[in-house]
């Protein structure tokens, strides 16, 4: 009988990185495009950055819409509800 052991390699071991990488990317590209940036000139961008455009969909809702940041929220329903003085 033989000693040798028998590999239970999964299919991703013996796939090199590059190609993992470029998998990796096409399919966060797509992924993105499917979601929220249809309108997207450069798809690849996609890629490394989720904001492509500043557009009032993709750009800070404080800037476009006048909301206030989800801190600032936090700080003034604690401010209402326990007296703290957050912003002093």
């Amino acid at each position: 009988m033989s000693t040798k052991p028998e590999s239970n390699l999964c299919f991703m071991t013996c796939v090199p990185k590059r190609a993992i990488r470029r998998h990796d990317r096409n399919r966060v590209i797509h992924q993105r495009l499917r979601r929220k940036h249809w309108h997207a000139k450069s798809p690849g961008h996609l890629s490394k950055n989720n904001t492509v455009c500043s557009c009032w969909m993709c750009g800070n809702p404080r800037k476009y819409l006048g909301e206030l940041t989800i801190q600032e929220k936090k700080a003034i329903q604690a401010w209402y509800t326990k007296g703290i003085d957050v912003f002093a």
